[in-house]
């Protein structure tokens, strides 16, 4: 089942536009959107500083809502991500950089049929060919909350929503998408308990559907960031697994999905001990 989309704004459809305004080279939707998006592609600053509509701040990455001016009720998130003197701002400068590979990560989910938030603009500004600042435009969900805070409240995760979680997570492996940031705080849940996949920078297709090996490195993250909430939610995790397995036709694998996984895991923590010491 889909998630219902009628809470959000009609927009075009994809039609993507390349365009340089300043320093940033934006990639967006269709040339209507770039209309009808112009005053944040002329200065996404302007909002990012404004504080009756941020709503995140930290050194790397800030978050404002914006208007949409596609439909009177429409709302987007802005996000900046600023590269300091990190390593990702010299990969940057070699491949694709993550606002874009995130852009075109969502139209390819979005087009496959996999419930994320429509993309609107990606774009990166560079001094010298060095990127600086990334930036990535999306429609906001009204109302959602990342799975991470259903795991903190007290009591059990319904059945129904973990079956619904596994369900699209095995549509985006069958359908070939590795989502390679897969936890928790990155699949969205809307108003029906739907889920949403975000945060696609680091996403790929595969040739074919995903297998068993590229699946359990998929899920490693996810089975981590579950562990440091206490046995109910390792236990919903169990049966997420059990649910997904079964929509992969790996029924009756689950066991030994999860031993898969847990060696995964186990070799990850060791390396990370090792770098370290």
């Amino acid at each position: 089942m889909m998630p219902a989309q009628n809470h959000q704004p009609v927009i075009a459809d994809a039609a993507p536009v390349t365009l340089r305004v300043g320093p940033v080279r934006w990639r967006v939707r269709s040339a209507e959107v770039a209309e009808a998006i112009r005053a944040v592609l002329l200065d996404p600053e302007a909002w990012l500083n404004r504080k009756d509509v941020l709503i995140h701040d930290t050194w790397r990455i800030r978050i404002a809502r914006v208007p949409l001016s596609l439909d009177p009720c429409g709302r987007a998130l802005l996000r900046r991500s600023s590269y300091g003197k990190g390593g990702a701002q010299w990969r940057d400068f070699f491949r694709t950089a993550g606002p874009l590979r995130a852009f075109r990560n969502a139209l390819a989910l979005e087009r496959a049929g996999i419930a994320t938030p429509r993309v609107l603009a990606a774009g990166i500004a560079r001094s010298f060919h060095v990127p600086k600042a990334g930036y990535l435009l999306v429609e906001e969900i009204v109302p959602a909350v990342t799975l991470a805070t259903l795991v903190r409240q007290p009591g059990p995760i319904p059945v129904a929503t973990i079956r619904r979680v596994a369900g699209m997570i095995a549509r985006m492996h069958q359908q070939g998408f590795i989502h390679g940031d897969l936890t928790i705080n990155n699949v969205l849940l809307d108003g029906q308990s739907q889920p949403w996949f975000i945060d696609l920078e680091r996403g790929r297709r595969c040739p074919g559907p995903v297998n068993w090996r590229q699946a359990v490195e998929d899920f490693h993250r996810f089975a981590r960031h579950v562990g440091k909430f206490g046995a109910p939610a390792r236990f919903a995790a169990l049966r997420l697994l059990k649910h997904y397995c079964a929509a992969r036709g790996w029924a009756g694998r689950e066991r030994e999905f999860s031993a898969a996984l847990y060696q995964r895991l186990k070799h990850k923590l060791d390396a990370d001990r090792s770098a370290r010491f």
